[in-house]
């Protein structure tokens, strides 16, 4: 019996992976291939809305909306109180995040997919290990060894591809400054943008040992 196929398009903001991603979905129903695409984010459902609670706690609702309106999700800004937490609580949103994790997946990809042979997958589990490093730092090893694992088990049912789409850093910035995000605010500068870009690549060279990855550029 064959494997479904599973295939992340993983990368840095404004390196052209969702360009990439439409392109290959299209082209492979033109084809006939049974194809579901979906995008799959750190955070997703209950979380997003888990941590707009917390800086409207924090900031005010006007400054949230405001980071919004430039796609800036809430727990970016959430970056400058969640290091100040105690622990205990910090392990209590690393359960939370990793519970609703793998329940997001289970229903937004894989059972939304069901009928589907291939399933196309923008950002995903490589880039979500960027935006947690980038979140929780250190504290963030527990979420890293459940998603490795996870992947892991994903790979005895799929046949698992990572497409990596890179650009270079120049690039990176310009196409990030021209999507409306602000070039300063408190949280969100070009020094943590590229520190982002680093992580991302860190993760590439993390999923590389488990899985086949295939690079692409655009320039």
């Amino acid at each position: 019996m064959y494997k479904r196929e599973l295939i992340f398009i993983s990368g840095p903001v404004g390196a052209g992976k969702t360009t990439f991603s439409t392109a290959l979905f299209n082209i492979m129903v033109r084809k006939g291939h049974k194809v579901c695409y979906k995008s799959f984010t750190a955070f997703p459902l209950f979380s997003y809305t888990f941590f707009k609670a917390l800086v409207i706690l924090f900031y005010g609702l006007k400054v949230v909306r405001y980071h919004e309106d430039v796609r800036i999700h809430p727990s970016t800004l959430f970056i400058l109180r969640v290091k100040k937490l105690p622990k205990p609580i910090i392990v209590l949103f690393m359960l939370f995040e990793s519970l609703n994790m793998i329940l997001s997946f289970y229903l937004k990809v894989i059972l939304a997919c069901i009928s589907r042979r291939v399933l196309i997958v923008d950002e995903g589990f490589p880039n979500m290990i960027a935006n947690y490093i980038e979140i929780f730092g250190k504290n963030s090893a527990f979420l890293i060894v459940l998603i490795m694992a996870f992947v892991l088990k994903l790979r005895q049912k799929f046949k698992l591809l990572i497409i990596y789409v890179d650009a270079p850093d120049s690039v990176l910035l310009e196409r990030w400054s021209t999507r409306g995000h602000p070039a300063s605010t408190p949280v969100v500068n070009i020094t943590h943008h590229l520190k982002y870009i680093h992580l991302v690549r860190f993760s590439k060279m993390m999923f590389s040992a488990i899985a086949p990855l295939t690079e692409i550029y655009s320039a």
